[in-house]
């Protein structure tokens, strides 16, 4: 058919609203494949993941960054809609809209309030891409304006690729707002930073789905050099941490986390070089799921310490409610916040009560009538 998403293989992926993604090849002139469009263009809007966040933390620089990278528009949405004038003469596009910028701008904008950031810094180069990157900075300082707590500032993105890790240039640098080519090449010379790609992951995120993956390519290198076995399996191991997080189990995201930097910074019993004097991914797994085990323990023998003690009771065991609530509301967030469907939802937006005391008890009696088997099994487009 000569589709790089097969039209049958994006109406099964859209049953599903949380989804994880390995490498995929994006064909290139010269190469032997058909030079299609990229299959992972194709999945983002199709699915309207407008949103590709990134985050990226070198704590000997003092950087704990966030990139919200715009992921439908800019260069890629017709990227194989260029014109060949003829030999000599080739031309593409570059695409801005006011809504995409916007949209894109306001996740960043509520990332940052919510999580005590106080700058959002604009990457484009608006000195020589006039109208897209000059209007791509006038929708984001207009969104801005209704978050008068947080500072806005701008930078030109060969300068951040150049200058990223120099204390004076990224001063105050928290959260990264950035047009869609942009935000593919600065988040990669970032991850470089950081450890390289396989240190960083990357969720997609939209209003009704949500997509999780590594941010590099399929290494046809180590392919071709009988090296496949000894690839870097971090990004995809940290993109499924993303996903629990996403889902609701924010716990064992931190416990991966954990895992994943005494394996790769603290410790390092089992070095990935992607090379053959380094650990396999096999290896390299097995490492990491035996540490993760003994973290598990220690944690389970503090816990035992703690109930040892006379007259130590938990606040749950105190207050039985406190847990049925939690339960409830990590429900909440799988079923209503990541996508639920209508048939297995008991309310629909505007049946809501706006009083909270009312809501809390309807939730509570409407999650508890919900099979888990229901919740875990909801597929389709959410509508909250």
């Amino acid at each position: 058919k000569l589709q790089s998403l097969p039209d049958e293989v994006f109406e099964d992926i859209k049953k599903c609203n949380v989804l994880i993604k390995g490498p995929m090849v994006t064909p290139r002139a010269g190469e032997p494949w058909p030079n299609l469009v990229s299959a992972n263009s194709l999945l983002r809007r199709g699915l309207e993941l407008f949103a590709a966040v990134r985050p990226i933390r070198i704590p000997d620089k003092n950087i704990d960054w966030t990139f919200f990278r715009e992921n439908i528009e800019g260069e890629y949405i017709w990227g194989n809609k260029g014109i060949q004038v003829n030999e000599d003469l080739a031309v593409d596009f570059k695409v801005q809209t006011r809504q995409g910028s916007e949209r894109i701008a306001r996740a960043a904008f509520e990332y940052a309030r919510k999580n005590g950031k106080k700058n959002v810094t604009i990457v484009t180069k608006a000195n020589i891409v006039k109208l897209a990157d000059g209007n791509f900075i006038e929708a984001v300082r207009r969104v801005g304006e209704e978050y008068p707590e947080i500072e806005i500032q701008e930078r030109l993105v060969d300068a951040m690729c150049a200058k990223m890790l120099d204390p004076e240039f990224n001063r105050g640098i928290e959260v990264i707002v950035l047009p869609n080519l942009y935000g593919d090449i600065v988040t990669d010379v970032a991850a470089e930073h950081q450890g390289g790609l396989g240190t960083a992951s990357s969720s997609n995120i939209g209003n009704h789905y949500a997509m999780f993956e590594a941010i590099h390519g399929t290494a046809p290198f180590l392919i071709n050099h009988g090296r496949g076995n000894y690839a870097d399996p971090c990004s995809l191991i940290r993109a499924a941490g993303m996903l629990m997080a996403h889902i609701g189990y924010g716990d064992r995201k931190e416990l991966l986390d954990r895992a994943l930097d005494i394996c790769t910074i603290t410790e390092r019993k089992c070095v990935i070089t992607t090379d053959t004097d380094g650990a396999t991914a096999e290896e390299f797994t097995d490492y990491l799921l035996e540490t993760i085990e003994g973290l598990k323990k220690e944690q389970t023998g503090k816990e035992g310490c703690g109930k040892r003690r006379a007259g130590n009771i938990s606040s749950e065991q105190k207050h039985p409610a406190r847990k049925e609530k939690r339960e409830a509301m990590r429900k909440f967030h799988t079923v209503f916040m990541r996508g639920g469907t209508s048939k297995g939802c008991m309310f629909h937006k505007e049946d809501l009560p706006e009083n909270r005391d009312e809501w809390d008890s309807i939730f509570l009696q409407a999650m508890g009538d919900l099979d888990p088997k229901q919740i875990d099994g909801l597929g389709g487009n959410g509508f909250l």
